[in-house]
């Protein structure tokens, strides 16, 4: 019985929230700011790539518009951590 318990998986517990406190994720559709280079760019969320990144990271693409208007947009796949929301 002994040696059972020691190979049974154990599970971790889950990481809380304080109270009053939501973590939204970001979704396709957002409108947010991306830090590029020295400055914020406006970009819009094109795709949310999941949970991809190291430790578990949220991933997502966003486009940002042309400097241009010879240039095509510009897309990425960036951490979502890295944006902020706007409205």
């Amino acid at each position: 019985m002994q040696l059972r318990e020691e190979f049974e998986p154990k599970s971790k517990p889950r990481a809380r929230t304080p109270r009053g406190s939501r973590v939204r994720r970001i979704r396709v559709g957002d409108k947010v700011l991306v830090a590029f280079g020295p400055s914020k760019v406006k970009a819009i969320v094109i795709e949310d790539r999941g949970n991809l990144g190291a430790g578990g990271r949220q991933i997502v693409a966003v486009k940002m518009p042309p400097a241009s208007q010879w240039e095509e947009p510009r897309i990425y796949e960036i951490p979502a951590e890295e944006v902020k929301l706007t409205k």
